[in-house]
């Protein structure tokens, strides 16, 4: 977890590490969408239906944030979201 300043506006920032599988460029892309899942694969857990980054997405983007992935396939991932904070003295 992180503070970050830019644009005289304050964002907490937290980083959260997956040592799984990865995450191709391609799957990438659907990661945050509604209903959106990854390439079917016989090693991943198919029980998820793609909601809970499309939750969090919003989520984020309602406090003036956003979320973001950084992946490598067969080396993990990592998400990062941040919020805006209002009138936080980061002093």
């Amino acid at each position: 977890m992180a503070l970050n300043s830019r644009n005289n506006e304050n964002y907490i920032r937290v980083a959260v590490k997956d040592t799984g599988l990865g995450i191709s460029k391609r799957d990438q892309k659907k990661l945050f969408k509604l209903f959106g899942t990854v390439e079917n694969d016989k090693n991943l857990n198919k029980k998820g239906i793609g909601l809970g980054l499309c939750i969090c997405k919003m989520i984020s983007t309602q406090f003036g944030g956003d979320i973001y992935v950084d992946s490598v396939l067969k080396v993990g991932s990592i998400f990062m979201f941040e919020f805006k904070l209002d009138d936080c003295d980061t002093t």
